[in-house]
């Protein structure tokens, strides 16, 4: 094994497990299944895979000049090497700032908070159980009425059916009408924090983690 090949798989060795170190996962993927879970680490740290097809394309490019001359497949895998082994530089570079992030600076990048942990609101939420509502990420728009929600994507122009049952003060379930193939539940809960005049907080449960929102009126 050369020289070239050895700092690679050094790299790509380290970057691996760097990943698994600093766990790089939104609450999300605790509501997926076993299928859901499986196509994000494989997209996550399969890096070492997929990265490399682009490479080859852009290597082919500046080598197709050259293709009717001799040694040209060696010349088209010395060219991919090198470029995947800057990329890889790139890639164990910012991992590391993470992992610095996390363990040096004690600031997680992908916090975890259990929704077990959060505690509701005690102020009327009377206006907030029926009406017209706005995620702050523009495009997506909350009907809700006392036995439905409707989750309207602007962007996508679709519209995502849910039964809406309140189980307390500050606490409602939803569950989607049509079956998500990815996710473990179909159903999920949100519990209300903060209301204001203008918006109100919530924390929507995926698995035994939560997502924080900030909905508009």
């Amino acid at each position: 094994m050369n020289k070239k090949n050895l700092i690679l798989i050094i790299i790509i060795t380290i970057s691996l497990i760097e990943l698994i170190v600093i766990k790089p996962l939104t609450p999300v993927f605790y509501n997926f299944n076993i299928w859901g879970k499986l196509f994000v680490i494989i997209a996550m740290y399969g890096f070492p895979i997929y990265v490399i097809l682009p490479i080859g394309f852009l290597s082919f490019l500046i080598l197709l000049p050259k293709l009717k001359k001799g040694n040209f497949r060696i010349r088209f895998i010395n060219v991919i090497r090198r470029i995947y082994l800057v990329v890889s530089f790139v890639i164990l570079f910012f991992i590391s700032l993470l992992v610095i992030s996390k363990f040096v600076l004690n600031k997680n990048p992908f916090p975890l908070i259990p929704y077990a942990s959060i505690k509701g609101t005690q102020e009327d939420i009377t206006d907030i159980k029926e009406g017209t509502f706005a995620y702050t990420t523009k495009g997506y728009v909350i009907i809700r009425d006392s036995k439905t929600e409707l989750l309207i994507s602007e962007i996508k122009k679709d519209t995502i059916i849910t039964d809406l049952k309140w189980i307390s003060k500050n606490e409602y379930e939803v569950t989607a009408r049509c079956k998500n193939k990815w996710l473990k539940e179909n159903s999920t809960r949100v519990i209300i924090t903060n209301n204001t005049p203008k918006y109100y907080e919530c924390y929507t449960k995926y698995g035994e983690y939560a997502v924080y929102n900030k909905i508009l009126k």
